[in-house]
């Protein structure tokens, strides 16, 4: 019989390439520690059972080197630790992520204030046009607002007269902090802002002329006293300091008491019957609450040598003639009153123009009144604000 030989058994596929050579065998203890195909095919099951766990976890290799694990044996040859599949993390954090991130923006939009989200806003600049042709009071808004309105009157800083008190009352609206205040107000509808420069323009002169009884008005009574040379320093024109510390502006009214021992003086009785008037005294008491102005007198038939140290005689038709007025501010004499003190409208202005500057509050369809709150800082203007809304909740209330 002839010798039986094995016949290779060819491949359904051809090959491409010669079949490469086989690695040397692998000792009997590493063969035991190897996971057979069955684990292998579990594992690959179990990587595609948990696609979510692989995409919200970070790739092994580059968050960080993977740790090395003693290959053990279960006594099958199976390695369970190296057949796991990676761990998804627990269920309920991504819920718990979205959640946090909820709260987080909700308390966010409660405890920041309005204002640190909007973009700041200047103070808005008016003219004449602006308000009403015969009334103390703004036109209607044209998109429908209703609310209050704040309008700083005060001078270009550019142009006379020169104004201090303007420039530091510029400085606070044009901070970002108080821009922010006037968006927050305007987004919120409580309040808008503008403001007017009454050195600007001939007809922005005449606007805030018109304006200048609001800061005379109040209902207080405050007459205009006659005061004694001991206001004075001694043999100077210079007045004493104020003992509440006033330094604003005076008029002092150098004048002639009616009687029959005096001269006749009409001008001087025209005077003193404008200053007696419950109208003008009500304006003292305003201007002298507010900080713009005091108004005193002196009686040249009275005061003979106070009156001849500033050059006044006290006769009719003398020079400097009665009555004479002497502007003072700080104690300093400042020169001779430039206004008129025939009517109360005389006074009105002149106060306005050199106390500038003036902030007047308008509320819907009402004529204009001062603004009663402080101007020297932001937080005065935001404490004023806060109140006016306080008030309108109870209000409604």
């Amino acid at each position: 019989m002839p010798p039986r030989t094995n016949t290779p058994t060819k491949s359904s596929r051809p090959s491409t390439s010669p079949a490469p050579s086989r690695p040397p065998s692998a000792s009997p203890a590493r063969k035991a520690a190897s996971p057979k195909p069955s684990a292998k095919k579990a594992a690959a099951k179990a990587d595609e059972a948990t696609p979510a766990a692989a995409a919200i976890e970070p790739d092994a290799e580059v968050a960080a080197p993977a740790a090395t694990v003693p290959e053990t044996s279960n006594g099958n040859g199976h390695n369970p630790v190296s057949a796991e599949a990676p761990s998804s993390g627990p269920q309920w954090a991504l819920p718990l992520c979205i959640l946090a991130t909820i709260i987080a923006i909700v308390v966010g939009a409660a405890v920041w204030p309005d204002e640190l989200q909007l973009e700041p806003r200047k103070v808005t600049k008016i003219g004449p046009d602006a308000f009403e042709l015969d009334k103390l009071e703004l036109k209607a808004s044209k998109d429908g607002y209703t609310g209050s309105n704040l309008v700083v009157f005060t001078y270009n800083a550019s142009l006379k007269p020169d104004c201090p008190a303007c420039t530091a009352l510029h400085s606070v609206t044009v901070s970002t902090e108080f821009k922010r205040e006037v968006a927050n107000w305007r987004h919120k509808k409580v309040l808008r802002m503008g403001k007017i420069l009454c050195n600007n323009a001939k007809q922005n002169t005449d606007l805030c002329e018109r304006f200048s009884a609001v800061v005379g008005a109040g209902d207080d009574f405050s007459p205009v006293n006659a005061i004694e040379p001991t206001v004075f320093v001694e043999g100077s024109r210079q007045m004493k300091p104020a003992a509440d510390g006033y330094a604003g502006n005076v008029l002092v009214l150098f004048t002639q008491e009616s009687s029959a021992k005096a001269p006749p003086c009409e001008p001087c009785q025209k005077l003193d019957a404008l200053i007696t008037d419950p109208t003008f005294e009500r304006r003292e008491a305003a201007w002298r609450k507010r900080g713009l102005a005091r108004i005193a007198k002196v009686y040249c038939n009275k005061q003979i040598d106070l009156c001849e140290r500033f050059g006044v005689t006290g006769s009719s038709g003398t020079e400097p003639g009665l009555p004479h007025v002497v502007w003072f501010k700080g104690g300093e004499e400042q020169g001779m009153y430039e206004g008129g003190h025939s009517s109360l409208g005389d006074f009105d202005k002149w106060v306005f123009t050199h106390s500038m500057p003036h902030v007047l509050w308008f509320e819907h369809g009402k004529e204009a009144v001062a603004y009663d709150g402080n101007t020297s800082s932001v937080a005065d203007f935001h404490k004023w604000v806060v109140a006016k809304e306080d008030v309108a909740e109870r209000a409604e209330l």
